[in-house]
């Protein structure tokens, strides 16, 4: 066994570990020491770092730490060992891998040799073909809750020294540096370390044991577990069974949020839904996006919702290891690019090439807006999905003069009938004369629209529709000191019209994210003449979503005084009015809060964001299918 731990940390062992480290572009840790100083460093210091470990002194350095968290609040914390910890890790961590892979079950998939996600999924299949119900179980932070002192009596029962046990143990309980500040732990395994996995694997090896005893049909992936069978109630003693083996053996607790016997059909695992068709054969459910367990990550510090990053500090985004890195003067925000589509910078920002590299490599758009908030330029990954067959059509029906105005009017009537809502809202629980007055004038001009025949006198009654709906402006809003008056756009004359126009600018871009990831021609619109416009079909799709979004955001963040006229606004001498930056994230908050509230579809309830992506779609159909009609969404209530 001394023979075997000389030959774990053997020089030529560590230093070709280091020259791998250096092909993969390490970056360094806490110490700032790069993979090729610690080559040199092993060079000139190997026989005292040797001895060190094998006297059982040498002390790990901090480890440099940053923190995610999902949609419920949770926090992950990720980690990076410093070069040399790295390097000395990764030694340990094969060797490890060597003496506990012959005892793993064939049914653990999650970082062993050969196995992986795709494993996983595919025995996932295969015996949800063959068994009516599923038990999925998933412990509460079960790697952040792992217990060292249970941890130390699972080492001892592996084939290494004791001064190997202790310096893992010490690996693992390595303080880490966040935010400036060395934080220690009492318990768990710091992610992001090359000894983790193994160890988390080994771990979880009892309950492993436990089900291979019982001849239980099942799969384990990290802290995910799927359990297979035939009787229900089976299920149900088994998983009671499991819990206490949890709490009295691994002290960890079951997560019954998540824990769940059902059909197959009804589990997501590791991110895929499952179908089953009527021969009885298992497989992926397509409607369901790929890795979507990814997606559902958001970052902490740099706001995150629904795939829109908004950026309102001045800073420098470059790419970092595996996610996005936002340096500014409060410190560096690291978020992943799974759950992001597009960034949107509203303030001084500075982009290296390696961040539009990754941007692009990952289908990232990155819009850029100047103080006022209009957009003034747009990074576009080159990658989109666009389809001959479908430009061709959308240029053909935009040059067909029926065609046109057969969607310009569809993109009219849907608008005309969701701005109608708002007023029936207010009408109901604020009566107005006004408002009367004005749900008769709509209704008399949607006549005239249905009859309509040309594209100019569309455009003069879509008008007259507008004009008839923000009259009704100054009595939804019910809070002094905010007035409506009239439209006033380039500039904006009020804070009402302020709101309006940094809303709708939102509202276009994120729509044109959508279009962007389609077959679309974004330049080509119906009801907004292509003229010079570089994008005009964003701006028709949008007319269906403002009153149900942005305008009633708008009424919202007033009615509730959850925005301020002195504090949030910019008052220009020439009577231009803007939002400021922290009105701007209040408000965009607020936008995207509203993009995650569901509404009746159908059977279905689908969040705004999901709605309008939603429409996207069938508009790439209507363009692909011959004497296809196009239903604009007309929200229920």
């Amino acid at each position: 066994m001394k023979e075997k731990f000389e030959t774990l940390f053997d020089k030529d062992r560590l230093i070709g570990i280091s020259q791998e480290m250096q092909k993969e572009r390490f970056k360094p840790g806490y110490d700032s020491m790069t993979a090729e100083s610690a080559e040199t460093w092993l060079e000139i210091n190997y026989e005292n770092l040797l001895a060190q470990l094998k006297s059982g002194s040498y002390r790990p350095l901090p480890l440099s730490g940053f923190s995610v968290t999902k949609k419920n609040g949770h926090f992950r914390q990720l980690t990076k060992a410093c070069a040399l910890d790295m390097i000395l890790q990764k030694s340990i961590a094969r060797y490890l891998t060597e003496i506990t892979e012959p005892l793993f079950s064939e049914n653990i998939h999650a970082y062993r040799p050969g196995k992986g996600v795709t494993t996983a999924v595919r025995q996932f299949c295969e015996y949800a073909a063959a068994y009516p119900f599923v038990l999925k179980l998933d412990p509460v932070d079960c790697f952040g809750s792992i217990d060292y002192s249970i941890l130390e009596n699972a080492l001892s029962l592996l084939p290494v020294t004791k001064k190997l046990i202790k310096l893992l143990l010490r690996f693992v309980q390595a303080p880490v540096i966040e935010d400036g500040k060395a934080v220690k732990r009492d318990r768990g395994l710091p992610q992001g370390i090359p000894i983790a996995p193994v160890l988390a694997n080994w771990y979880l090896h009892p309950l492993d044991e436990f089900l291979e005893e019982r001849g239980c049909v099942f799969i384990r992936y990290a802290d995910d577990i799927a359990i297979f069978g035939n009787d229900y109630e089976a299920l149900e003693e088994l998983y009671r069974e499991i819990c206490s083996l949890l709490r009295e053996r691994l002290s960890l607790c079951e997560n019954t949020e998540k824990c769940m016997i059902d059909i197959p059909e009804r589990i997501t695992y590791l991110g895929y839904g499952f179908t089953r068709n009527r021969s009885g054969v298992i497989s992926l459910d397509v409607s369901l996006p790929d890795q979507s367990v990814f997606r559902r990550w958001t970052p902490s510090k740099v706001k995150n919702r629904g795939g829109q990053v908004n950026l309102v500090s001045n800073g420098i985004l470059s790419k970092n290891d595996f996610a996005l890195r936002f340096d500014t003067d409060n410190g560096k925000y690291d978020f992943p690019p799974f759950d992001c589509d597009s960034i949107n910078v509203f303030s001084d920002v500075v982009f290296d090439s390696g961040f539009l590299a990754y941007a692009a490599k990952n289908r990232i758009s990155v819009n850029v807006f100047n103080e006022r908030g209009k957009r003034v330029g747009v990074f576009v990954p080159q990658n989109r999905p666009l389809s001959a067959p479908v430009t061709l059509s959308q240029l053909e029906h935009y040059g067909d003069p029926k065609k046109r105005l057969y969607l310009a009017s569809r993109f009219v009537l849907g608008s005309v009938h969701n701005l109608r809502l708002n007023i029936r809202y207010y009408r109901k629980n604020y009566p107005n004369p006004l408002f009367t007055e004005s749900l008769n004038a709509i209704d008399a001009l949607e006549k005239q629209i249905k009859k309509c025949t040309d594209y100019q006198s569309l455009l003069m009654l879509e008008a007259r529709v507008r004009n008839a709906y923000y009259h009704c402006f100054d009595a939804f809003i019910r809070r002094e000191g905010f007035a409506y008056d009239k439209r006033s756009r380039r500039p904006p004359k009020n804070e009402v019209n302020a709101l309006l126009s940094f809303g709708y600018t939102v509202l276009y871009n994120l729509i044109a994210t959508e279009i962007y990831k389609s077959a679309l021609d974004i330049r080509v619109g119906f009801l907004h003449a292509t003229n010079k416009r570089a994008e005009s079909l964003n701006l028709d799709i949008a007319e269906l979503f403002k009153p149900l979004v942005i305008d009633r955001v708008v009424f919202t963040v007033i009615n509730r005084s959850m925005i301020e006229r002195d504090k949030h606004f910019e008052h220009l001498e020439n009577g231009t009015v803007y939002l400021n930056s922290e009105g701007k994230n209040i408000f965009l908050r607020a936008i995207h809060d509203k993009l995650e509230t569901t509404v009746t579809v159908g059977k279905r309830n689908e969040a705004y964001s999901e709605i309008i992506r939603n429409e996207v779609k069938k508009l790439v159909l209507y363009f692909r299918k011959e004497n296809a009609k196009y239903n604009p969404f007309k929200q229920v209530r």
